[in-house]
């Protein structure tokens, strides 16, 4: 699966007022700024990333999680270089992540009919049609 399935403040922000996050839901104050996290597997076939779709390549998520990362009272314990504004990668660290981050892509997943989109789903709309609706929002 290459997730969690869990919820996470990743240090992108230091202000928070998205109806979004995790803190919406629960009213939990530690879950303000979380949000899910996404599974890896074809990571590099999915952006723009973040929920809110702020990045649109990996070197702009590497570079984030290097460099950029904002600490606040909510960034979730796990991410132990946020004091520091992310992990510091070197432009060789970034190259080996971002080329293991590709071995991810799963082509048999990708190519198995059994888990692509049905032709015409039961409203008679087809993939096209309701993909369409989602990616002018």
């Amino acid at each position: 699966m290459f997730t969690t399935n869990l919820f996470y403040n990743n240090g992108k922000d230091i202000e928070f007022n998205d109806p979004r996050d995790r803190y919406a839901i629960t009213g939990d104050i530690t879950d303000k700024g979380a949000y899910k996290a996404t599974t890896l597997r074809n990571i590099s076939l999915m952006g723009p990333y973040m929920h809110d779709g702020r990045y649109e390549t990996l070197d702009e998520v590497i570079e984030f999680y290097s460099h950029q990362v904002k600490m606040s009272p909510y960034v979730n314990p796990l991410m132990h270089y946020a004091g520091e504004g992310g992990v510091q990668l070197t432009p060789t660290e970034k190259a080996e992540l971002k080329a293991f981050i590709f071995t991810l892509q799963d082509e048999a997943f990708l190519n198995n009919p059994d888990f692509s989109p049905p032709a015409v789903f039961p409203d008679g709309s087809t993939y096209q049609q309701v993909a369409g609706k989602y990616l002018q929002n």
